[in-house]
């Protein structure tokens, strides 16, 4: 996988159609052992412990993160996702029978350079499934998933640096305004900081 100046490249890791479970109140995510083993982080740190935990990150396909409490439970050997995950449910609105899918995703060198951002990163994806036929529909087209998503990823991550940039400016213009009426009172009158910098030096001794 590369990622040239200005594309995204994204490789689909795995799905996981979501079961009455996954989406209910026991508010987590059950990952399947052969994917979490192979693409997750080894967890496994104490054998006298009863879990193990980590947090991962993935961004969504509008370059939202989303922060999971990944975890293996000894007493069913399982390998879950939990604090983060109801919240993702709400949002995304998913139900039974809808598929997550994980990618491995590779940035544009010129988003690398240009704002700090990491060569790789995880992305989460939802597709909803198709009520009358009851399958998910895109599955059939992975490469035509991936190739979709990394447009998608690139419209969404420039729009997300403009509103970044936008709000920084607006945040600098704030700051530059509460330095100039950052002061005190003399003799009824408000001096300012800023004025009191860009006052004269008084010049002393007799001529």
């Amino acid at each position: 996988m590369r990622a040239d100046d200005e594309q995204f490249s994204c490789i689909q890791l795995f799905q996981k159609d979501l079961t009455p479970s996954d989406v209910g109140k026991l508010n987590r995510l059950v990952i399947p052992k052969k994917f979490a083993v192979k693409y997750f982080p080894y967890i496994f740190k104490d054998v006298e412990a009863g879990v193990d935990d980590t947090e991962l990150i993935f961004y969504d396909r509008f370059m939202k993160s989303w922060k999971f409490r990944y975890c293996y439970w000894r007493s069913s050997q399982s390998f879950v996702f939990t604090k983060g995950w109801n919240r993702f449910v709400k949002e995304k609105k998913l139900k039974e029978k809808d598929s997550i899918i994980f990618y491995t995703c590779a940035c544009p060198n010129k988003v690398q350079e240009q704002h700090g951002q990491g060569q790789y990163f995880s992305m989460i994806d939802v597709v909803y499934c198709n009520g009358q036929s009851g399958k998910v529909d895109g599955f059939n087209q992975t490469e035509d998933v991936q190739r979709e998503l990394a447009v998608v990823l690139r419209q969404n991550m420039r729009k997300k640096l403009q509103k970044d940039g936008k709000e920084l400016k607006e945040e600098k213009e704030i700051l530059k305004n509460k330095a100039k009426q950052k002061g005190f009172r003399l003799f009824g009158v408000q001096i300012n900081e800023v004025e009191l910098q860009l006052q004269p030096c008084s010049q002393t001794g007799t001529e």
